[in-house]
């Protein structure tokens, strides 16, 4: 049978990644940070700043507080993917599927926690933060595609493949991820924290098992949603 979707796109901290907030958060708490934290994103949630300005201004904390990427990966050493996830990716490459993340997390952390497994991704939007010599923090660079701009994301990569946003399906968790999720063909709230994303998605998943959203996706996985041969 042919499989109606194409591409297949997943946000990180909470959907990938088992964590009940975002590793911004994390991050702050780990170097004592959180009433700045708090103040920058006040300015962002009510117009103040924009986007770029409150990453910026958060990177500017953490390295003043004198973070560099040693001491960012032992804030994050003990994030852990959600039970299932890389079965999950490997299965959706197998039958053909193009897979993407769009994210507002960041991607040492990406690259952290997947390791040589990056490269199950065909298209990687996330906030970067670039390190020099001896791991300090010289620069970054503000995803333009996160909250609302997810949606924007998602559509630069229909277009570039060629693929209609009803092949399309997107897999995320919290409030940021609702305009993406009216965007995609298909939506799956997967351990949502969100209840209007829950409202809007065509799909809740409340298993903490990731796996168990690929009967959704893959036609096969229908019928015969076990063993997974990986």
């Amino acid at each position: 049978m042919a499989n109606k979707y194409k591409l297949v796109c997943f946000d990180l901290d909470g959907t990938l990644i088992d964590m009940p907030g975002h590793v911004w958060e994390q991050i702050h708490e780990f170097f004592g940070t959180m009433d700045e934290r708090d103040k920058t994103f006040e300015d962002y949630k009510v117009g103040r700043i924009s986007y770029q300005e409150w990453f910026e201004a958060d990177v500017k904390i953490w390295a003043n507080a004198g973070a560099n990427k040693d001491k960012l990966l032992e804030a994050v050493k003990d994030v852990q993917l959600h039970e299932g996830a890389l079965e999950t990716l490997q299965k959706i490459k197998n039958n053909g599927l193009s897979i993407a993340l769009i994210s507002g997390s960041l991607n040492f952390v990406f690259e952290h926690i997947f390791r040589q497994h990056t490269m199950l991704f065909d298209y990687v939007f996330i906030n970067k933060i670039y390190f020099g010599e001896g791991g300090s923090i010289i620069g970054g660079k503000h995803n333009p595609y996160d909250g609302a701009g997810k949606a924007e994301g998602l559509k630069k990569i229909a277009e570039e493949t060629g693929f209609s946003l009803e092949q399309c399906v997107f897999v995320g968790d919290n409030d940021n991820d609702i305009e993406i999720a009216q965007t995609a063909g298909l939506s799956i709230a997967f351990m949502h924290k969100s209840e209007r994303l829950a409202q809007v998605s065509n799909v809740v998943v409340k298993d903490n098992n990731l796996k168990a959203i690929l009967p959704y996706i893959l036609p096969a996985e229908k019928s015969n949603p076990s063993p997974f041969d990986l």
